[in-house]
């Protein structure tokens, strides 16, 4: 088997009503602008965002596999002052508050626009 070695990407379809507040949502939840972006028209539209070692991708395209919604983790150094930033972020639906697990992982949990689940986390291992 080959190894992996890339970075991984997310895609995140979206319907056309959906696109613009989705894409602001990890705008300001990843804090930056998108780092490439196209509107070729309603059906091919995108936006793409840094995210760690790999990148998340908001798409308004057809597809034949669309699936959804999605969970996603996203790792960060500090979960409370993450939370503390995001609870007082416009548009950031916030679903759980700053828990941690028996096995030592921290997160809270936010929603997209579209029903996907972010789960912001650290691990102590």
């Amino acid at each position: 088997m080959t190894a992996f070695t890339g970075d991984i990407q997310i895609l995140l379809y979206t319907e056309e009503v959906d696109f613009s507040a989705c894409r602001d949502f990890y705008q300001t939840l990843l804090g930056q602008e998108p780092y490439y972006s196209w509107n070729e028209g309603t059906q091919d539209r995108g936006a793409k965002f840094r995210a760690g070692r790999g990148t998340i991708s908001v798409l308004c395209q057809a597809h034949d596999r669309k699936a959804g919604p999605v969970i996603v983790n996203l790792e960060t150094e500090d979960v409370d002052q993450t939370y503390r930033e995001l609870t007082a972020a416009e548009g950031i639906r916030i679903v759980s508050k700053p828990v941690t697990q028996s096995y030592g992982t921290r997160y809270f949990a936010v929603e997209d626009p579209c029903g996907n689940q972010i789960n912001l986390y650290h691990s102590n291992h």
